[in-house]
C-alpha cells in the first residue's frame, strides 16, 4: 500500500478537528 494512502485519512482529520476548532470558537465554547 502506498504511504500517501495512509497519509490522506490523517491529513483529513486533522482538517476536521481543526474546523471543530473553528466551529466551537465561533460559537463560544
Amino acid at each position: 500500500v502506498p504511504n500517501y494512502l495512509n497519509v490522506v485519512p490523517s491529513v483529513l482529520e486533522a482538517h476536521d478537528m481543526i474546523e471543530m476548532d473553528e466551529i466551537e470558537r465561533d460559537l463560544g465554547f
